[in-house]
């Protein structure tokens, strides 16, 4: 069998030794290694498979004409561009199994920037000082794993060289049983979920299983709405069912887990059937209480954790959200459905729950039927039941597998 093949991106002048160690260790697992040297500046320590002139090349212009510049951001920039088409062009070659990559600030950057072209099921292993923090926009909808150095990544002790020893082993693993990603063939559905709509989603989910449909489940957080959108756009689904498109809220009031993308719009723009629940729509997430804005501690509120606190919208950001599900859901040259629970959009909204607020919902409602009556494509459905009710549930189902039929695909 072919010895099978591991990246490393790093900087070789302030990473090298580091790269250099990861990389011995990766050869004496038995891999080829291909070293890119992604740096720009000082002399590196060791010279990369693939150089900085070359990949500098590769984004466009001549590392001299980088350096004489003196532009960091359009110097990182280029570096990141050409990396990217360096570890494509590898991995269309088969020349690529899996990629490993060092770094602080910068290396983290130009790192998971290569790690964006690989497909899903394609080992990413990135060891960065900024793990313990906000990684999103460097992870993005990619399966990355980032690993804590703990250290900076200065020389080989007795610290550092156990974890990046560590990270190598973790990607040499995932290697072996590692395949691209590919769409079932059986109808897939993407589902979105919160904590708070589990319930009435596993239900959903059981029912539709049962037909034998394939669901795929996103939490609807920001960086798992945006996948779902993104993987929509690239044709993985035959259908949406968004049970908790929570992020429509979060975008309007300021909530820490608003999207990229405008949600709801993938499905439509992909022209493929869609059924909206407003799960999580009557809630603002937001970080630690002590941390929200006064206005904010005063309403119903739920500690989560002790870094996320969910707060009750009001009615007017109700009708505020309405106006936007509406104004998207206009554009639908197609059958879509919207299926309201009328007693609770998610688990602490029924009778006695902190967010009970039926004057709210109803805002939300009334905008929401008011704002699509003249577009013939749109239903709106309401059942006199909770979100999490096993009522709803089926009922759910029901709808969907009717969008289903009249779009021919079951």
């Amino acid at each position: 069998m072919a010895k099978k093949t591991i990246v490393l991106v790093g900087t070789l002048d302030t990473k090298g030794k580091e790269i250099d160690y990861c990389s011995r260790i990766a050869q004496d697992m038995g891999f080829n290694t291909i070293v890119i040297d992604v740096g720009i500046l000082n002399v590196p320590y060791i010279k990369g498979d693939l150089t900085r002139e070359t990949i500098a090349q590769l984004g466009g212009n001549q590392l001299s004409d980088l350096i004489k510049k003196g532009d960091k951001n359009f110097a990182i920039e280029t570096m990141a561009n050409g990396v990217k088409k360096a570890v494509s062009n590898l991995y269309g070659e088969g020349r690529l199994d899996g990629l490993l990559s060092l770094g602080g600030g910068q290396g983290t950057y130009l790192g998971t920037s290569a790690m964006q072209v690989l497909p899903l099921g394609i080992p990413k292993v990135m060891v960065s000082t900024l793990t313990s923090g906000d990684v999103h926009r460097f992870v993005g909808i990619k399966d990355i794993v980032m690993i804590n150095p703990v250290t900076d990544i200065l020389g080989i002790n007795c610290i550092s060289g156990q974890i990046l020893k560590n990270a190598v082993a973790a990607l040499a693993g995932m290697i072996e049983v590692a395949k691209p990603v590919e769409r079932s063939n059986q109808i897939c559905v993407g589902l979105s979920m919160l904590g708070t709509t589990t319930k009435g989603a596993m239900q959903v989910v059981d029912c539709l299983e049962k037909a034998g449909l394939e669901i795929i489940t996103f939490h609807a957080n920001g960086p798992g709405g945006d996948a779902m959108e993104e993987l929509v756009k690239q044709g993985f689904f035959d259908a949406m069912l968004e049970y908790s498109p929570h992020q429509i809220t979060a975008g309007i009031c300021h909530g820490i887990f608003a999207s990229d993308s405008p949600r709801l719009m993938a499905a439509i723009e992909k022209n493929i059937p869609q059924l909206i629940v407003p799960g999580g729509l009557e809630k603002i997430i937001q970080g630690p209480y002590e941390e929200m804005p006064e206005e904010h501690q005063k309403r119903p509120h739920i500690i989560h954790n002790k870094n996320i606190t969910l707060v009750r919208a009001n009615k007017e950001e109700m009708i505020k959200v309405a106006e936007l599900v509406a104004s998207r859901l206009n554009h639908t040259q197609r059958p879509v459905k919207v299926v309201i629970p009328l007693k609770g959009f998610c688990a602490p909204n029924k009778v006695g729950g902190v967010f009970y607020n039926p004057e709210a919902d109803e805002g939300f409602i009334q905008k929401l039927e008011e704002s699509t009556k003249e577009n013939p494509y749109i239903t709106i459905i309401k059942v006199d039941a909770h979100i999490n009710d096993r009522e709803f549930a089926l009922r759910v189902a029901e709808e969907f597998q009717d969008l289903l039929h009249q779009a021919n695909i079951v």
